[in-house]
């Protein structure tokens, strides 16, 4: 499979060309599911939950949020190889418009469906050294397993120079070709639209580690501080150039029906919200591979090169999965447009609570292996329970994610949402 598992549940983002056509039963499958897409989302239930957003990312406590993205576990719920279209490219679109349609029949989480689809921009950002991996999109088995291991490409010191800046690349004829590919197909069905939102990986150090390796930086922060801060001087000087590079190819905002940070839904109103800048949409930056360094390394070698990049945004969100706990006052310090801040397994949440309070939005993630392993409902309104009662003054969202597996009983994932949307319509009543 290429190009298609991904965080962002609604986003198609496979943009190799087809090699062939549809044959007659394909297109009608395609067309068959964009009808029950649209019929969807005029649920009314779809207006409601934008509504929720809208107020939930203002910092306005009106219930807890409840999300999931079964990101790996799509392809137990519903296979690849079990798609109709022969052709990747419009395997993706089926693949996206059945998972929509499963979401509306079984996940009654706040997850909203539009009555549109979108079609990915086809674009490049080319990598900080010639040879190393273009970042357009990771590719990933049909099994979803595996391992991948880069080259190491900054060997030495003396490397640095290899480093020239990224360059933003955006193939115009490819982007159109494939929206008027889609609109043939479902265009009289369904508003179908370019997605015409993006922008360079904030996360320097992810990018970092891809050229030097996830061990060798630990030694990089006692042995050579000074080279390190050389290297990420010049990534973020880079992406700071590509942000003024691709803020005019914008063409929408990721204030609407977008994935944003580490998990959560971007629908918010701002001052000039309907123009396409940076200053208007969401940012995003986390130091996941920093996760087990002292407070005052992690913010000379991650926040401190984050909090120019995250300014030009309008609202940031910060964290994925490193424990949070110590860092909290830091993050709060340095990126003054702080809006969402991720607390996952190997955060306190007390402190989380404390540091957060109501200024801004507790972005809770419950272990996945309340669903990957067995599940135990008991068990799991209980962890529900915990988190409303040391959070339950906070702007909360509940974000089930990083599911590679339910173990082939979807239902869990079903019977997790309802389990946290009456605990936390309860818990705020």
């Amino acid at each position: 499979m290429k190009k298609v598992i991904e965080y962002i549940d609604p986003r198609i983002i496979y943009t190799d060309p087809p090699k062939s056509g549809l044959n007659e039963n394909e297109k009608n499958v395609l067309r068959e599911l964009a009808a029950k897409v649209q019929h969807y989302a005029q649920d009314h239930k779809q207006e409601e939950k934008k509504k929720l957003w809208y107020a939930h990312n203002s910092l306005q406590r009106i219930r807890p949020m409840v999300l999931v993205f079964p990101e790996g576990a799509w392809l137990e719920i519903l296979p690849w190889d079990k798609m109709v279209c022969r052709e990747e490219f419009y395997r993706a679109y089926e693949w996206a418009m059945r998972r929509l349609c499963y979401r509306f029949e079984h996940f009654d989480d706040d997850f909203v469906i539009e009555p549109v689809i979108e079609v990915p921009l086809v674009y490049e950002i080319t990598p900080f050294i010639k040879g190393g991996a273009s970042f357009i999109h990771m590719d990933m088995k049909d099994s979803g397993e595996g391992i991948h291991q880069n080259k190491i490409l900054l060997e030495n010191e003396e490397d640095i120079r290899k480093l020239s800046k990224q360059e933003f690349i955006f193939y115009k004829e490819e982007s159109e070709r494939n929206l008027c590919l889609i609109r043939e197909v479902i265009g009289d069905l369904i508003e179908v639209r370019s997605y015409g939102y993006m922008a360079p990986d904030t996360s320097l150090l992810r990018q970092f580690i891809e050229m030097r390796g996830t061990e060798q930086i630990f030694y990089d922060l006692y042995d050579q501080p000074e080279w390190l801060h050389e290297v990420l001087g010049f990534m973020r000087d880079s992406t700071l150039e590509l942000l003024q590079v691709m803020e005019p190819c914008l063409m929408k905002t990721n204030t609407g029906n977008d994935y944003i940070g580490s998990g959560g839904i971007g629908y918010i109103h701002g001052p000039g919200s309907d123009r396409a800048l940076y200053q208007n949409s969401w940012g995003f930056s986390d130091a996941q591979e920093l996760a087990g360094v002292s407070p005052d390394m992690y913010e000379e070698f991650a926040t401190a090169y984050h909090q120019p990049l995250l300014e030009k945004f309008g609202w940031s969100c910060y964290g994925c999965c490193e424990p949070m706990t110590d860092k909290f006052d830091i993050i709060k310090k340095c990126i003054k447009n702080l809006r969402r801040v991720s607390v996952n397994p190997w955060t306190d949440r007390e402190a989380a609570a404390i540091a957060l309070l109501d200024q801004y939005v507790y972005s809770w993630k419950p272990a996945p292996t309340v669903v990957t392993r067995r599940f135990d409902e008991e068990e799991a309104g209980r962890d529900i329970k915990r988190t409303m009662e040391i959070a339950g003054g906070c702007v909360v969202e509940m974000i089930l994610k990083d599911t590679v597996t339910v173990q082939h009983e979807p239902e869990r994932i079903e019977r997790w949402i309802h389990t946290a949307k009456y605990i936390a319509e309860k818990g705020y009543a």
